[in-house]
């Protein structure tokens, strides 16, 4: 098992950050408890914002990067783990 998370550290890496936008520019609320820089950092930025579209562009490609890498984990790594 941790052969293939080092042998894929990159793609994980990614993943990460995917998750991140995807965090980021969800609805979900702002835990109360939380530092208030971190909830600076996932605070959605505003429609009249011009960082809005860049954001939004990059939670589409975060959504599609997952799916592809389920796809990878599913057709390349369990087939090749056994």
């Amino acid at each position: 098992m941790r052969r293939i998370f080092r042998n894929n550290t990159l793609l994980i890496g990614i993943l990460i950050i995917s998750i991140f936008f995807i965090i980021k520019m969800s609805n979900i609320a702002i835990l109360l408890w939380l530092p208030a820089f971190i909830k600076e950092i996932f605070t959605t930025p505003t429609t009249d914002n011009p960082s809005f579209e860049v954001y939004k562009l990059l939670e589409n490609m975060s959504l599609a990067y997952i799916a592809s890498f389920i796809f990878y984990i599913l057709v390349d790594i369990i087939p090749n783990h056994k």
